[in-house]
């Protein structure tokens, strides 16, 4: 099964949270826009990005490391921050 069809099984919070801990787990800096770009959909409402990175920064999963442009189409350039896994 893809990682995409796997995806669309779980609650997109769920999915998404899932996502972020692979991504950092990687090793190498990203945004909210990788997330888009590793196939999670985009939900409901914009405001659930902000909630979905606040709770993995609360898990202690992830930390602010910088920030930049958004690649995103859809925020013409606008800032948004870069994440990596949080350092103990």
């Amino acid at each position: 099964m893809s990682q995409a069809a796997v995806l669309e099984s779980k609650p997109w919070k769920q999915r998404g949270m899932e996502l972020i801990s692979e991504i950092a787990g990687e090793g190498q800096p990203f945004d909210a826009y990788t997330l888009t770009q590793r196939g999670l959909e985009k939900p409901e409402h914009p405001n659930a990005w902000g909630a979905l990175f606040r709770a993995a920064r609360g898990k202690g999963l992830i930390e602010v490391c910088d920030i930049h442009p958004s690649a995103r189409p859809e925020r013409s350039g606008g800032l948004c921050r870069v994440w990596r896994k949080a350092q103990p």
